[in-house]
């Protein structure tokens, strides 16, 4: 499945927003009748990374519980968000993401290095 940068932007600001709004909601007690909005958009999220086949894991993320409280909600949306920036790097400037490239590129070195060394042995 294809997606543009774009798409995957949106998808970590919802994700941000999430947060933001779980945590303001959590703290002043305002809002806390937008749980279902804020399930609804994490649900939709993970469901579209988990249909893109990118390495989501189901035993770390999964989705949300209908009966999800406002802060549960925000942790599973922090969670996530993260895990899209770790992936796609959304939400870092160029320069993060250039090093975080560099920094996948020598532990795939590294790897190669160890894998070829445990099958010459």
């Amino acid at each position: 499945m294809s997606v543009n940068e774009q798409q995957l932007k949106n998808m970590h600001n919802m994700l941000r927003t999430n947060v933001k709004i779980a945590r303001d909601a959590s703290m002043t007690g305002m809002l806390m009748g937008s749980t279902p909005t804020l399930v609804g958009t994490y649900n939709r999220i993970y469901a579209y990374l988990k249909k893109m086949e990118c390495g989501l894991d189901e035993t770390l993320y999964a989705e949300a519980s209908g009966e999800a409280t406002i802060d549960e909600i925000g942790v599973l949306s922090d969670y996530l968000a993260k895990f899209m920036q770790e992936t796609f790097g959304v939400g870092l400037d160029k320069a993060a993401r250039q090093a975080r490239e560099a920094e996948r590129a020598d532990l795939q070195a590294a790897l190669d290095r160890f894998t070829a060394a445990q099958e010459g042995e």
